[in-house]
């Protein structure tokens, strides 16, 4: 095969050599198929943040953390205005006493549990207790010298909220006698903070990809063992493209996108070729390398402000490419998940307004209204609608001809002896939506 000098440009280059063999080598959790069990996670979070723990870091990774706090503080509310009166995490004029390289504070009272019970509420995943003390010399830059804080973590991967858990840890943190002179912290842990958000306001919605990503990227630069740096170079691994392709990506590794911004930098001709496939040997390149390119148009895509060489077309043209985001859910015994598709959800959307119906005894008018504002359908057509008038042209998918509703016989219910259907191309929001809307009224999930 004769190669374009540029696509040996690319195909040679030392980045993409190197991007190539960090995905050839998967992570023990990825290997052994646990990669995306919540528990799993927890696990190990707990084993980075206890500062007696067998890596030998010390409080290295906390620190990290409780500076990430402060840089997630600032994100949330400046980009999406997800959580409300943030100041408790932190004071103002602890910002820079908290940066981790600089060891301005010290750490004691420290305590930190897993799967922390509470009778008749549930098990929070992460319970850390602390005091927070900045040393003596640098006492006349804050007001107060001493933070006695709690940490309370609950943690989703390929799940969401049911029951409403933070409401419930919220109540109980919040007005116990045990914990009344600690300040606490409400994290809300989850790969993606625009699709699962916590049902309490005062859980900040904290995303993996800023809170464990940099946590452990600031630790690699620190003297360690090898196996240490090993376990986290894994961890870091499994986070990223999964070997199952129907599981989810919790974050992308900061040296994955070091490395797709270098290619971009050096080599956005054969990047370009090989997406446009303007040759059978540019083909066959992405034949060969397929998982690579998907991964590197994927981050393209995700992280698009950070690489200078994007234009329109190439966005456009590495969406179609890219794996949409996963969502897993739980209902009456059967599960739902999204990835790419969205019939999944759309039918978990089904059983769930079938059974409001059935519940409720509502009629059209109760059901548009209780759900109406709920599904901003990128087709902006009605939730529901009559069973009569699936073939009417507005309800038909213009590119596939197929229904943008749910027809066969059982996906039909019945509304004061009028049968109707329920729209099928429901996204993660939505769903979400969907199960607040309902939960005072239907068990959910």
């Amino acid at each position: 095969m004769e190669l374009s000098t540029d696509l040996q440009l690319l195909c040679n280059s030392a980045e993409f050599k190197e991007l190539a063999n960090f995905y050839a080598n998967k992570s023990i959790l990825d290997i052994v198929g646990i990669s995306r069990l919540e528990k799993v996670h927890s696990n190990f979070l707990y084993w980075l943040f206890n500062i007696n723990e067998s890596h030998q870091l010390g409080t290295i990774p906390f620190r990290n953390f409780l500076f990430s706090c402060v840089g997630q503080k600032y994100r949330m509310i400046g980009n999406y205005e997800l959580v409300k009166n943030m100041e408790y995490i932190f004071p103002n004029d602890w910002t820079d006493i908290l940066l981790p390289y600089k060891e301005q504070y010290d750490i004691t009272d420290y305590k930190i549990e897993k799967e922390y019970y509470i009778q008749d509420v549930g098990r929070i995943d992460l319970l850390i207790s602390c005091k927070l003390r900045v040393k003596e010399e640098y006492q006349s830059a804050v007001n107060k010298k001493e933070l006695d804080m709690l940490f309370i973590i609950e943690n989703k991967i390929d799940s969401f909220e049911h029951d409403d858990q933070t409401e419930h840890y919220y109540n109980y943190f919040n007005n116990s006698e045990e914990f009344k002179d600690k300040q606490k912290v409400y994290i809300y842990l989850v790969p993606d903070v625009e699709i699962n958000k916590p049902i309490n306001e005062n859980f900040l919605p904290f995303q993996y990809q800023d809170a464990i990503n940099m946590t452990i990227s600031k630790c690699l630069d620190k003297p360690m063992s090898e196996e240490t740096r090993a376990i986290l170079n894994s961890y870091l691994r499994c986070l990223t493209f999964p070997s199952d392709k129907d599981n989810s990506i919790v974050a992308i590794t900061d040296k994955e996108i070091d490395l797709v911004n270098k290619l971009w930098e050096k080599y956005s001709k054969g990047i370009k070729f090989v997406l446009t496939n303007r040759d059978t040997n540019a083909k066959s390149i992405y034949t060969m390398y397929k998982e690579l390119f998907d991964n590197v148009f994927y981050i393209s895509v995700k992280y698009k402000t950070y690489f200078d060489n994007l234009g329109k077309e190439d966005l456009e043209e590495m969406e179609k490419l890219t794996k949409k985001t996963t969502a897993m859910y739980e209902y009456k015994g059967e599960t739902y998940k999204r990835n790419g598709g969205k019939y999944s959800l759309g039918r978990l959307a089904l059983a769930i307004v079938k059974e409001y119906v059935n519940k409720q005894n509502s009629n059209v008018d109760t059901i548009l209204k209780d759900f109406g504002a709920v599904c901003a359908t990128y087709h902006k057509i009605p939730l529901i609608i009559e069973e009569k008038d699936i073939k009417k042209p507005e309800y038909i998918d213009e590119e596939t001809g197929k229904s943008l509703y749910f027809i066969e016989k059982d996906e039909v219910f019945e509304i004061n002896k009028k049968k109707y259907v329920l729209y099928a191309y429901w996204d993660n929001s939505e769903i979400q939506k969907l199960v607040e809307q309902t939960k005072a009224s239907v068990k959910m999930l």
